[in-house]
């Protein structure tokens, strides 16, 4: 009797939450797959990625709100540690990206970082100013 083994293990294949890519010179765009939780934990794990990518200071980022179906509370409560120089838009098209942003943006210290856009241009109006 002969026993074939498979030349290498299968190994899992793992679904990213997000992708960031870069804009342009002047911002990055995050994508979150559909029916991701942004916690804390993916936050960190996104800001960490981003500070390996960006060596300057000033944070623009589109945050395209779709996949996500839900945003925890204390993602808030860490983004207002950012600076005040820091842009977030906030992009999305349905009623869920509006709720998510409202709860997102109602629990931040600053809300002049954060902004909820429908249009990529006013994205990168705010991520301008």
């Amino acid at each position: 009797m002969t026993i074939n083994l498979p030349d290498s293990p299968s190994a899992p294949t793992v679904d990213p939450h997000w992708t960031m890519s870069h804009g342009d010179s002047a911002f990055y765009e995050i994508k979150f797959t559909q029916g991701t939780t942004l916690n804390r934990f993916l936050l960190d794990e996104i800001g960490s990625q981003y500070c390996r990518q960006n060596e300057n200071d000033r944070i623009r980022v589109i945050v395209h709100l779709s996949g996500l179906v839900d945003v925890c509370p204390d993602v808030a409560a860490h983004l207002s540690k950012a600076p005040e120089s820091t842009r977030l838009a906030l992009f999305g098209n349905s009623h869920v990206d509006q709720v998510l942003s409202g709860f997102l943006m109602a629990d931040l210290s600053t809300t002049k970082i954060a902004k909820y856009v429908t249009r990529f241009d006013d994205a990168i109006a705010f991520l301008k100013e």
